[in-house]
Parts: structure tokens; C-alpha cells; sequence
């Protein structure tokens, strides 16, 4: 297997910049999510490394080899796409053995190789049938076995799961992830559903308007996230933002109240942040509880999602779901060790 690596790419659309110096490496048997939403780039840098879209300036090197200038077919990489893109005339096995054919392998070698990946795969079933009588599910392990067929040294795949319903996509995050380990074949991977990067990625790049917001592993990204941007975009519900004042060691909320920041900060406006499950019912009002008045609960079984307000400002919280609350007026804390401070103006971490 081998790496990829994207150094100083850049894209423009006629005048419209899409990216403006991109560069990243993944290492050999590395699993990496470009996470972001619709719109960011992501599958445009896919696309490149893949060779189905020129670049502006920059380099595409696979195994250390420079591919920029290479047609897809020469570049040793295999892909899979949103729509599986399945010869819809040819039978399964012959969607397997297409790659194959067109390299001129014996038919005994053709043969034992789809009759292998099509094991590997769980699909030995469906040989004889047609894409049209498969699920959708059933079509992207086929779409996932033609990619190995090739032996290729990197999976590119671009949003795979996004028309599968939500517990076919649960159970194909854990097939395509397993599989990946299995095989040690260095992963790209575009995603806008950060539950599917989370949960499957060695490393996610946060992409927002073609530039990296950050780069890291999945709870690092989580727990200490770099721009309001991350922030926002990780996590659900999303964390808390709100706008507050600094004063002598506190930050002070548009209400007035003040709330200890455990930390010295800069002087003026800066925007305070906390996860819903970091927030803890209080019995009373303490140095760091504030009255909460809860204004709807969402009973998910698992949890509660409380939406509410701390003296007029919305805060969402989540509780487990045997929590008792106490009505519509409750007293909540924001413990000291959870709380993120971002520059109002950059959106960078203090």
C-alpha cells in the first residue's frame, strides 16, 4: 500500500477560487475523513487526487510517486461513488470482473478473484443477478468489491452511504471500516455526516470554504475544537455558543451574570462554549449554577434533549434519560473544565 499526498493544490473555477493552498499527506494504511458541508470543497479535492478534475497548480503523489500529470487509470486507485456506478446490463459477476477483462487476466484468474472478494464481501449470492434486483445496501458492497478487485494502493470514496436509510448506513460504516483494516488499504474519505467521520476515521480534516479548519483525531477534534466553525459543526446537538463580556477573571453573560472562567482571557467580547452533555443539574444556585428555565424535552429513551434559557439566553442541555427534572425552573452548572473560549472576531481558540 502506500500514501497520498496533496501539496499546495489549488483550484479555481474560472475566476472563482474553490481552493486556495490545500496540502495534505495520508499515511500508508491511514483512514482519512474530509468532513465538511455541501459546498466546501471536499469532493472537488477528491476528484483531483482521483484524476477526474484538473487541478490549478499543485501535485498529486501516490506512494511517493508524482500521478498530477497521469490519466485515472494509471494512477493505482480505486473509487466509490454515491451512486455505485454499476454496469446495469451486466450481472454482478461481471461488474466484479470488468476490471479484469479490460487488463487482459486469464479467465481462471478472473474467476477465483470474484469468487474471492465476492467471499470476502458476503455477496457470493448475487452473482448471477443484476443490479436492478439488489438493495442498496447490496449494491455498495458491490461497488465496494470492484474497488478490490483492482488491489489498488488507495480506496477514494465519495459520500458512499449518503442514499442508504439511517440503519443500513449504521451497519455499512462498520463493514467499510473493518474492511479497511482488513485489507490495510490507505482510506480517503468524503463525508458531510460527521457521525460517519467520528466513527470511523484515524484523522478528519474539517473543511470550510476550501480551507482546513482543522486536522486531528476524532475526539482530539471533539474535545478541543480549533475555530467556532468546529465548534458548531461537530457534535449533536451542536455545542452551546453564546456571546459574553470578560471582567476580572469572570465572563459575563448578556444578562449580567457572571461566570468564572478559571483562566485569564483577553479584555472585551469573546464567545463562550459548552456541549449539552457537559452541562449538570443543580439543586440550587451556587458560584457557578444559573437559573434555567426549560422551555421543551425531547424524550429520545437513551436521553433527554432539554431546550431552555439562562436568563434569556437559548441553551440546549442533555440529560440521561432517568434524570428527574425539576419542571420548568431548574438551576443548572457549567463546570469550569468544559468550557471553550473562542476570539469573537477570528473564531480561533483562545
Amino acid at each position: 500500500m502506500a500514501s497520498i499526498e496533496v501539496k499546495n493544490l489549488k483550484k479555481k473555477f474560472g475566476e472563482v477560487k474553490v481552493i486556495e493552498d490545500f496540502s495534505l499527506t495520508v499515511k500508508d494504511r491511514e483512514f482519512i475523513s474530509l468532513l465538511g458541508p455541501s459546498g466546501c470543497g471536499k469532493s472537488t479535492i477528491l476528484r483531483i487526487v482521483a484524476g477526474l478534475e484538473e487541478l490549478t497548480s499543485g501535485n498529486i503523489l501516490i506512494g511517493g510517486k508524482v500521478v498530477t500529470p497521469l490519466e485515472p487509470k494509471d494512477r493505482d486507485i480505486a473509487m466509490v461513488f454515491q451512486n455505485y456506478a454499476l454496469y446495469p446490463h451486466k450481472t454482478i459477476f461481471e461488474n466484479l470482473a470488468y476490471g479484469l477483462r479490460i487488463r487482459k487476466k486469464s479467465e481462471t484468474e478472473i474467476t477465483a478473484r470474484v469468487k474471492e472478494v465476492a467471499s470476502l464481501l458476503q455477496i457470493e449470492q448475487l452473482l448471477e443477478r443484476r443490479p436492478a434486483q439488489l438493495s442498496g445496501g447490496q449494491q455498495q458492497r458491490v461497488a465496494m468489491g470492484r474497488a478490490i478487485m483492482r488491489e489498488p494502493q488507495a480506496f477514494l470514496f465519495d459520500e458512499p452511504l449518503s442514499n442508504l436509510d439511517a440503519k443500513l448506513r449504521n451497519h455499512m460504516r462498520v463493514e467499510i471500516r473493518q474492511l479497511q483494516q482488513r485489507l490495510g488499504i490507505t482510506t480517503l474519505y468524503v463525508t458531510h455526516d460527521q457521525v460517519e467521520a467520528m466513527t470511523m476515521s484515524d484523522r478528519i480534516v474539517v473543511l470550510n470554504q476550501g480551507d482546513i479548519e482543522q486536522i486531528g483525531r476524532p475526539l482530539e477534534i471533539y474535545e478541543k475544537p480549533a475555530s467556532l466553525f468546529v465548534a458548531n459543526f461537530i457534535g449533536s446537538p451542536a455545542m452551546n455558543l453564546i456571546k459574553v463580556k470578560t471582567d476580572a477573571g469572570n465572563v459575563v453573560l448578556p444578562s449580567g451574570s457572571p461566570v468564572a472562567a478559571g483562566r485569564t482571557l483577553p479584555s472585551g467580547e469573546i464567545t463562550l462554549g459548552i456541549r449539552p452533555e457537559r452541562i449538570k443539574l443543580s439543586g440550587n444556585k451556587g458560584a457557578q449554577s444559573l437559573p434555567y428555565r426549560i422551555t421543551l424535552v425531547e424524550e429520545l429513551g437513551s436521553q433527554k434533549i432539554v431546550h431552555g434559557n439562562i436568563e434569556g439566553t437559548d441553551l440546549t442541555v442533555v440529560f440521561p434519560e432517568d434524570t428527574a427534572l425539576p419542571g420548568e425552573a431548574a438551576f443548572v452548572d457549567l463546570p469550569l473544565n468544559y468550557l471553550h473560549f473562542f476570539d469573537a472576531r477570528s473564531g480561533k481558540r483562545l
